[in-house]
C-alpha cells in the first residue's frame, strides 16, 4: 500500500493506469482527482483515458481537466526558466548532473508534461556547493543553509534548496544535492564520481546536459521511493517504465549493481510493488530474483526503511548499520545528537539561543509535542 493513501483510491488509480475500464461513481470523482493530483499522475491518467476513450470515463476526464491544464501551463513556464538557468550554469565550469524527475520526464514519457515536477534536482560534488550556492544567490535565488558533513559521511542532510526571488517570473525551485539521498544507508554507495563517470547526454531542454545512466536512474528512483515517507505513485510509475525497458543483460547488471551497493532488498521490494500496481513485465533474471531471493540481501541495512519510512529511529539505525568503521559510527552518532548550528537553523530550532540550549530543545521537542497532544 502506498503510504498515506486510502486503499480504495490507490487501487482504483492503479487499475485505471493498467488500462482497466473506468466507471467510478460520481460521488468518488473528487476523491479520485485529489488523490491523482497528490500522486502526480493526473496528467498521465488524463492522457490514458483520452487515448482509450473509455466507456464511462468521460466524467472523470472532465473532473481531471482543470488540474491538468494548470499542471501543463506551470511545467511549460518552469522548463523555460530551467533551460535558461542551466544553460548559464554550464558556462561556470561546475560539473553537475540533472537527475530524478526532469530527465525521466523527457526520456520515459511521450510528453514531458505527463510527468509533473515540483522542483529541479541537480547533483554536484561537495567541493562545488559553496560556489554554486553563491552563483544562485547572484541570480536572485534565496538559498537554504548549507550543512557541511562532519567527515566523509553526510548524516544529517545532503542538499539545500534554492527558490527564485524574481517577482516577474514564475516560482522556480532547485534542490542541490551532493548525495543522491539524505539517507546515508541509501546514498553512500552511489557517489557523484561514480554517477558522473557513467552519465549520459540529455538534451530534452534544448541544451546539452548530463544525467545518470538508465541503470543508475533506476537505482536512484528505487532509493528515492524508499527514503520518502510520503510515497507517490508517479515515482513508482517511473520505476515501472525503467524496469520495462530492461533486457536480460541489463537485468543481470542491475542485480549485480544492487548487490554491490547493498540495495538489493530495496530493488526487490520495488519490483514486487510495480508488478502489483502496474503488472510490470519482468525479464527472467528479475523474475528469478523475486522467486528465489538472494540470501545476501537479508543483510542490507536499507531494509529497515521499507516498512516504516516515517520512523527516524529506523532511518538512523539503517545509516548506523551501513557504516563499518567504528570511528565513523561514533562520528555519525555525534552528528545526529549534536548537529551544527546550520542544521538547527534549517530545522528552525530557537535561532537566538546559545548552541547547548538549542541542542537540549531539539532533543526534548518530541516529548513536548507528545505531552501537548494529550
Amino acid at each position: 500500500m502506498i503510504h498515506g493513501v486510502n486503499r480504495s483510491s490507490n487501487d482504483q488509480l492503479c487499475a485505471l493506469l493498467r488500462g482497466e475500464p473506468a466507471s467510478p461513481p460520481a460521488q468518488d470523482l473528487d476523491r479520485l482527482v485529489a488523490a491523482a493530483v497528490r500522486h502526480g499522475i493526473h496528467a498521465l491518467l488524463f492522457q490514458r483515458l483520452t487515448d482509450r476513450a473509455a466507456a464511462g470515463g468521460e466524467p472523470l476526464l472532465d473532473a481531471l481537466r482543470p488540474a491538468v491544464h494548470r499542471s501543463v501551463s506551470l511545467a511549460v513556464q518552469q522548463d523555460t526558466v530551467t533551460a535558461g538557468l542551466l544553460g548559464d550554469l554550464r558556462e561556470q565550469a561546475i560539473p553537475f548532473l540533472v537527475f530524478k524527475g526532469t530527465p525521466l520526464a523527457y526520456q520515459l514519457y511521450p510528453s514531458p508534461y505527463l510527468r509533473p515536477r515540483v522542483d529541479i534536482d541537480l547533483m554536484v560534488d561537495l567541493p562545488y556547493c559553496d560556489l554554486i550556492r553563491d552563483w544562485l544567490i547572484s541570480r536572485h535565488y534565496v538559498c537554504g543553509p548549507l550543512v557541511k558533513p562532519f567527515s566523509r559521511g553526510c548524516y544529517l542532510t545532503s542538499q539545500f534548496n534554492a527558490v527564485s526571488d524574481t517577482p516577474t517570473e514564475p516560482l522556480h525551485v532547485l534542490d542541490i544535492h551532493w548525495q543522491v539521498s539524505n539517507r546515508y544507508a541509501l546514498a553512500a554507495p552511489l557517489s557523484f564520481d561514480m554517477l558522473f563517470e557513467k552519465a549520459e547526454s540529455f538534451d530534452g531542454l534544448g541544451i546539452p546536459l548530463r544525467c545518470p545512466s538508465p541503470l543508475h536512474s533506476l537505482l536512484i528512483a528505487c532509493l528515492h521511493w524508499a527514503a520518502e515517507p510520503d510515497r507517490r505513485l508517479i515515482w513508482l510509475y517511473d520505476i515501472h517504465l525503467l524496469v520495462s525497458r530492461l533486457d536480460t543483460p541489463r537485468a543481470h547488471e542491475l542485480l549485480a549493481l544492487a548487490a554491490r551497493t547493498r540495495l538489493l532488498t530495496v530493488v526487490r521490494h520495488l519490483l514486487r510493488e510495480c508488478q502489483s500496481c502496474f503488472a510490470t513485465p519482468l525479464t527472467p533474471p528479475l523474475a528469478d530474483e523475486l522467486a528465489h531471493p538472494s540470501a545476501a540481501a537479508r543483510c542490507d541495512p536499507a531494509r529497515l526503511l521499507l516498512r516504516r519510512p516515517d520512523s527516524s529511529l529506523r532511518a538512523h539505525m539503517a545509516d548506523f548499520l551501513s557504516i563499518r568503521d567504528a570511528r565513523e559510527r561514533a562520528r555519525m552518532v555525534s552528528a545526529v545528537l549534536f548537529p551544527p548550528s546550520s542544521y538547527l537553523d534549517l530545522q528552525g530550532v530557537a535561532p537566538r539561543c546559545p548552541l547547548p540550549l538549542r541542542h537540549a530543545l531539539r532533543l526534548t521537542r518530541p516529548l513536548w509535542v507528545r505531552f501537548s497532544q494529550r
